[in-house]
């Protein structure tokens, strides 16, 4: 598998996805004609991938292995949905990421803040502004509890898709256009989910066909977390375990305001800050 570890900063070239370090893609002498037909739908999004915020720095290693088993993670399940191996390895070679790696600037951050970065990159490089590609609209991110979580996964098995069963790392996705004031009706949607590295590819894939709004998880009251697998998602509490009772425990007003008025002026409730706090990351 070609090398992803590549750590590089967003303005240091104008090339957005086509950094001079990248080798050559591979192209098998003939391609499928199925394919070829699928691959129209990526358009502006090829080749594909993701700005990654590292905002873990306690060792290097960690760092690269949680990468490492990203990309391992992410060839596997192109492989395991592509029947016909030829298409899987283009798709798998179109796979760019570009890594931020700033200590000074990223150490600690969180997700709002992460997502400025990206919406300021973006809007400073309009030509690379592709609005409804994933790789403009969503990036990545790795903080400590990622990190820890991403190396502890199991080797993905492309026989038995061991990951559909067996516990896997997450990344944190982010979406770039959430409002910075959030949704007025819904206080506790924050923009972001842990998605497990298992369907970083299945997400990707399906983006066209999806709103990510509607696959965000009704959440209710503090201290529950956002989940996503490419396919389902759902909320887990503080200690991983799922939960279905995601309401308030308490009474809530009506809200009688017109519902094209979405954005709130009351802020949003930080589950990140709620998080680091309670020391759950």
């Amino acid at each position: 598998m070609s090398d992803q570890t590549r750590p590089s900063s967003p303005d240091s070239y104008n090339g957005f996805f086509y950094h001079k370090s990248w080798p050559m893609p591979w192209w098998g002498k003939t391609l499928s004609g199925t394919f070829l037909k699928s691959s129209r739908q990526w358009s502006r999004g090829w080749p594909w991938g993701y700005f990654i915020y590292r905002t873990a720095y306690g060792c290097d290693e960690d760092w690269n292995q949680a990468l490492a088993k990203l990309n391992c993670y992410v060839h596997c399940t192109i492989r395991y949905y592509e029947n016909n191996p030829e298409p899987a390895e283009i798709v798998w070679e179109g796979y760019k990421n570009v890594i931020i790696d700033d200590k000074e600037l990223l150490e600690g951050a969180s997700p709002t803040k992460v997502r400025q970065l990206f919406q300021d990159w973006t809007k400073r490089h309009p030509k690379y502004n592709h609005a409804g590609t994933p790789r403009s609209t969503f990036c990545l991110m790795i903080d400590d509890h990622a990190l820890q979580a991403i190396p502890a996964s199991p080797e993905p098995c492309l026989e038995t898709g061991n990951w559909i069963i067996e516990k896997v790392g997450y990344v944190i996705l982010i979406d770039r256009y959430f409002p910075d004031k959030g949704y007025k009706h819904e206080p506790y949607n924050v923009g972001w989910v842990r998605l497990k590295i298992s369907g970083v590819w299945m997400f990707s894939y399906s983006f066209d066909t999806m709103e990510f709004e509607s696959q965000y998880p009704g959440i209710g009251r503090p201290g529950l977390i956002p989940c996503y697998d490419g396919d389902w998602t759902w909320v887990e509490d503080v200690n991983g375990q799922k939960v279905t009772d995601v309401d308030s425990s308490g009474d809530e007003e009506e809200d009688d305001e017109d519902d094209d008025d979405l954005e709130s002026g009351h802020g949003v409730h930080d589950i990140y800050k709620y998080l680091r706090e309670g020391g759950h990351i």
